[in-house]
């Protein structure tokens, strides 16, 4: 769990979620989020590049 996370989950408990403070670490969470998200989808997209390419490839023996 990122620090971020526990940092939201504890502004939470302790302020409620309509405090500015956990509305900012929220947004901070979600920052995060996206960014790990894109990290995956690249991480896929290169690898199903890679297998395209090896599907192209045609042998005329």
């Amino acid at each position: 769990m990122s620090e971020i996370q526990k940092e939201l989950e504890e502004a939470i408990k302790c302020f409620g979620i309509g405090d500015i403070r956990t509305i900012e670490l929220s947004k901070k969470r979600d920052i995060e989020i996206l960014r790990e998200q894109k990290e995956i989808y690249r991480k896929y997209k290169e690898k199903k590049d890679v297998r395209s390419s090896k599907d192209m490839s045609i042998s005329f023996n």
